[in-house]
C-alpha cells in the first residue's frame, strides 16, 4: 500500500500511506511458532473461563493475574450511552462565553466543509 493515497470523503484529509512498510505480511501456524502456541493456550483458557466451564487449577493459575485487568463489553450506541451517560450528566452547563466560542468554531468548520463539498463537485 505504500505510495497509495486515498480520500476519506468530502472535506476529510487524504490518507497518506507513504510511511507504510513494504514488507509483505506473512502468516504462521501455531504449530511452527512457540509464541503463537502460547497465545492459543491463553485464548483457550480465557474462553473456558468466560464460558464458565471447568478448568484445572494449574491452568487457572496461568491467567489469574490477568483475569480482572480487562473486560469485554458490547459495542453499540446503547452501550456507549450507558458507559458515558453519568459522565455527561455530571458536566457543568456551559457558560455564555463557551457557547459563543462553540458557535464560532462550528461556523469555521461549516465554512471548511462547504468549501470542500464545492471543490469536490
Amino acid at each position: 500500500m505504500s505510495g497509495i493515497s486515498a480520500v476519506n470523503g468530502p472535506g476529510l484529509p487524504a490518507i497518506d500511506f507513504s510511511g507504510m512498510p513494504k514488507t509483505p505480511i506473512s502468516f504462521s501456524s501455531s504449530a511452527s511458532s512457540g509464541g503463537l502456541e502460547l497465545v492459543d493456550i491463553h485464548l483457550w483458557i480465557f474462553k473456558r473461563v468466560m464460558e464458565k466451564k471447568e478448568l484445572a487449577p494449574e491452568l487457572y493459575a496461568l491467567i489469574k493475574p490477568h483475569i480482572h485487568r480487562g473486560r469485554t463489553d458490547e459495542i453499540s450506541l446503547n452501550a456507549l450511552a450507558a458507559r458515558w451517560e453519568r459522565w455527561f450528566d455530571e458536566l457543568p452547563d456551559p457558560t455564555e462565553e463557551q457557547i459563543a466560542k462553540g458557535k464560532e468554531l462550528m461556523a469555521i468548520d461549516e465554512e471548511r466543509r462547504l468549501r470542500a463539498v464545492r471543490s469536490d463537485g
